[in-house]
């Protein structure tokens, strides 16, 4: 953990202090010392500036469901993977850390059937890249999911 906050202390001093990469990592390294209200802040900021329906505005959805996820609001940490797995969705993205995470996030809401429709999906781009590191974490989550899903079946 040290040497990555080295270099992100070394990263944030090449970058101009206005741009959005420099919020960035400025936000990521509030949020490692749990000051998730500031790096909110930040990345609220960042992503007022992004357009919808570009990679840019579901990376930003992202980062910012991870803050509320550590922040501990629920509601909002869902409604950014929401943005995110949506805007990946309308552009193909098929690296969908959003998708896998809210269906992670639905799972322990109850709503097995959605879970269940995005597990399987994830797992297919999971499969496309053929990405063992994907494959495994849905591996460990799937079986549970699924076995909900047709227990309620």
């Amino acid at each position: 953990m040290e040497e990555i906050n080295f270099y992100r202390n070394e990263v944030i001093g090449l970058l101009d202090s206005e741009s959005d990469e420099y919020n960035k990592e400025y936000a990521f390294r509030l949020q490692e010392a749990g000051n998730y209200q500031e790096a909110l802040k930040l990345l609220l900021t960042s992503f007022g500036k992004k357009q919808p329906e570009t990679h840019a505005y579901a990376m930003a959805a992202m980062s910012l469901a991870k803050v509320y996820a550590l922040a501990g609001n629920e509601e909002e940490e869902k409604y950014y993977l929401l943005l995110a797995a949506i805007t990946d969705t309308q552009l193909a993205v098929k690296e969908n850390e959003a998708l896998l995470s809210l269906a992670t996030r639905l799972y322990q809401d109850g709503r097995t059937n959605r879970v269940y429709t995005y597990i399987k999906v994830a797992l297919e781009d999971a499969n496309f890249f053929n990405s063992r590191f994907k494959n495994s974490v849905i591996a460990r989550v799937q079986p549970i999911i699924e076995n909900t899903y047709l227990q309620k079946k």
